[in-house]
């Protein structure tokens, strides 16, 4: 193991080198960037509105695991040593942007970054893109206020603490990723899984091959609202191949995708096309993915949900086999300095962080390299239990940790429905300020008898040059129902409203202190509104990195609108030539459960005797979305060998009781069989049969004839964004860069 681990890191160091060497030609500075599994993405990058078709340079996605390339300037060190990635060409490095906000005081407002074109086409907050740029750990909070909570999160602490010898731990441990790139979804369903084990007292392993599969293979949600957003590779790599970015996956979480039980998806099954229907056949979820930005941030997540999720570059990690505690431990730790402990500011490898020992020793660390300081973390890895020690070792407090999350995991059957508009992963963001607004507007199917909503939940970004800016801000949640646009968002239509407030940036679910029944055929609005100071608000958009990653929009107008309070004006985010909506999502339950309430689609209505069984595809809907087989309901086939009426019976499962049923019929001769599918329906009204395809019930955004027309077009109109802001890679660089993130 370890020593077809050195062959890969001197295979990946001569492709550095030819990366470098290729940069200094064109005349260009650049890092490696990291991808699922591998590091990722950092701090928001202004972008223009652009049109689609404008090609321009962007800035590549970092992915762990594998990977591709990143246009960014070296990184600058800290005062604390630990590499902060700053990009000279960035708008937020002109003129009065680096300006430090130490001195700003709790509640005082802070800085909205300027639209670096001037032109925000309607749009006086901006759109900023949020990747980019590796959000790092251990730099100082921006602000002295955040700065004395930090300090208070770190004496309530106890100097060490270990996850493993708590009693709702028993069963977990380190997996095996062999030749994949799926380190960073190892690292994230473990981590789930861990923190739904300490939450509820009983452990399921999570499969990393459904989320890695669906993240970048995804179809649309239940509802039918999320058709066209993609995750898409372009770089020719296979989705366990190419890595991941935690950023991208807190958003891939917070759209539900992932988190199936291993036994349904096993990790035999890696590089296998799955099913349609196995997509939202999942055991958990994610309630809360929250940020991290600072070691007491790390260690009190891991209080709370048992892990942190990190990623590192670990290329040139350094390794000593030690004595602590009476033990035999490994310490790892990669210098700043040396001939082979470079620093690239690139992580490559996603990690779970299951505790932590403040008195580790830094003698315990390699001779002649060892960190300033004692103290480390307890990392779990994801190269099998023959790994250092048994799967874990002590990682340094000074080795530089990115993008770290920490997830808050609940049972999947807590909802039954999702409405959103937003499907993809990008982490982009639009500027708010305090009093502005986000709004999305959700209509519910005339088949969708008995919704109840409970929960609704949104993403809130970072900002990785001023670390803690955007913490505990406060946001007031409001429902509205019966509403056919923005000039209905009063009083008269106000059904609920709940104030909290956002500890840390990530994907929220927020309680309402009342279930609001949602009535058939109607639309209904969430507003999320930020009471005071500025913050980042996640908008789902288009964008596209050449020959790595395209992520795809299908946001149309009437659905998503922001509030500007400064002229007091709704905009829609839907319109323009760069299109938008707000990473707003509505839960809801099940009024009742009874499946003699269901709509029943079978895959054709006749079929040709073969002298064998007959089964025609089925599908469910329940309340406006397309059930689980499996999970939801079981399915009885009945005279389906011999000429004449089939039957087909549905039966209830799991939540579901009931049942329903549906036939078609085995021809013996004439008429010729078509050789189409087609749909035979119980009510009588065709159904899809695939979640891929969009009813036009759920899918016609309110308020807008051109977004009816698109929605039942079914074609949409988005258009992939190339934002500008970042340097251009001649071909052979990309390739070069491509080649060094690759962990083979």
């Amino acid at each position: 193991m370890n020593r077809d681990r050195s062959q890969k890191k001197k295979h990946i160091l001569r492709w550095r080198i030819l990366c470098i060497t290729a940069a200094l030609i064109l005349g260009i500075t650049v890092v490696p960037v990291t991808a699922f599994g591998a590091p990722q993405s950092g701090e928001p990058d202004e972008v223009t509105t652009v049109a689609s078709s404008v090609a321009e340079a962007t800035t590549a996605p970092s992915m762990t695991g594998a990977s591709a390339a990143q246009t960014t300037v070296a990184p600058t060190k800290g005062g604390d040593g630990q590499g902060e990635t700053r990009s000279s060409d960035s708008p937020e490095n002109a003129g009065d942007q680096t300006t430090n906000n130490s001195d700003k005081t709790e509640g005082e407002a802070t800085e909205v970054p300027d639209d670096p074109e001037g032109d925000s086409s309607g749009d006086p907050s901006g759109i900023l893109d949020t990747d980019g740029i590796h959000t790092p750990i251990g730099a100082m909070p921006g602000t002295k206020a955040a700065q004395k909570a930090e300090m208070k999160i770190q004496n309530s602490l106890p100097e060490r603490y270990d996850s493993r010898e708590e009693s709702w731990f028993a069963g977990i441990g380190p997996r095996e990723q062999d030749d994949t790139g799926l380190c960073w979804a190892i690292a994230v369903t473990t981590a789930a899984r861990i923190s739904y084990a300490k939450a509820k007292g009983k452990s399921f392993a999570l499969s990393p091959v459904h989320l890695g599969y669906f993240t970048y293979n995804r179809g649309n949600d239940p509802l039918g609202n999320t058709g066209k957003d993609k995750n898409i590779i372009l770089s020719g790599d296979a989705y366990d191949e190419i890595g991941g970015d935690l950023r991208y996956t807190l958003q891939a979480l917070a759209n539900q995708t992932g988190l199936a039980k291993e036994s349904l998806v096993p990790f035999s099954r890696t590089g296998e096309e799955l099913s349609r229907s196995l997509e939202y056949n999942t055991a958990v979820t994610a309630r809360n993915v929250e940020i991290l930005e600072t070691e007491p941030e790390i260690k009190r997540a891991i209080q709370e949900n048992g892990s942190a999720v990190v990623a590192v570059e670990s290329l040139y990690q350094l390794e000593n086999t030690a004595t602590w505690q009476g033990k035999t431990v490994t310490a790892v730790y990669s210098p700043p300095d040396g001939e082979d402990a470079q620093r690239h500011a690139a992580p490559d490898h996603s990690l779970v962080i299951v505790g932590w020992d403040d008195n580790f020793s830094r003698t315990l660390f390699k001779k002649g390299a060892q960190p300033s300081r004692d103290g480390a973390w307890i990392v779990m890895d994801s190269e099998g239990t023959n790994f250092r020690d048994k799967g874990y070792y002590y990682l340094s407090y000074d080795e530089p940790l990115y993008d770290t999350i920490t997830i808050d995991s609940q049972s999947a059957s807590d909802y039954d429905s999702v409405y959103e508009w937003d499907g993809n992963a990008y982490d982009s963001a639009r500027s708010i300020v305090a009093g502005g607004k986000m709004a999305n507007f959700f209509p519910v199917a005339e088949d969708a008898t008995s919704m109840i909503l409970k929960s609704v939940g949104f993403t809130t970004w970072n900002n990785a040059k001023r670390p803690n800016q955007y913490d505990a801000l406060p946001y007031t949640i409001q429902v509205y129902t019966n509403v056919s646009g923005v000039k209905d968002l009063d009083e008269d239509h106000l059904a609920g409203s709940v104030h909290m407030t956002a500890a840390k940036p990530g994907f929220h679910t927020v309680d309402l202190p009342k279930e609001i029944k949602l009535k058939a055929g109607t639309t209904f609005a969430v507003v999320v509104s930020l009471d005071k100071m500025t913050g980042l608000f996640g908008v789902e958009k288009a964008k596209t990195f050449p020959d790595i990653l395209e992520f795809r929009s299908g946001t149309a107008a009437g659905q998503s609108f922001a509030y500007d309070p400064t002229d007091e004006t709704w905009t829609d985010l839907g319109k323009g030539t760069d299109p938008s909506c707000a990473r707003i999502k509505a839960f809801a339950v099940d009024g009742e459960r009874d499946l003699s309430k269901s709509k029943v689609t079978l895959e054709y209505e006749e079929t040709e005797w073969t002298g064998t069984e007959r089964r025609p595809k089925v599908t469910v809907r329940f309340n406006s979305r397309i059930l689980v087989p499996g999970r939801d309901y079981d399915v009885v086939y009945m005279d389906n060998i011999e000429p004449g009426t089939a039957t087909v019976l549905v039966e209830g499962k799991g939540k579901f009781t009931g049942g329903m049923q549906a036939s078609f019929r085995i021809l013996e001769d004439d008429p010729p069989l078509t050789t189409e599918k087609t749909t035979a329906e119980t009510t009588g009204a065709p159904a899809p049969t695939d979640p891929t395809q969009t009813p036009e019930t759920s899918s016609m955004p309110p308020g807008s004839e051109a977004g009816r027309a698109d929605s039942e077009a079914g074609t949409g109109d988005r258009q992939s964004l190339v934002p500008a802001g970042a340097l251009l890679l001649g071909s052979s660089a990309v390739l070069a860069l491509m080649a060094a993130r690759r962990r083979a």
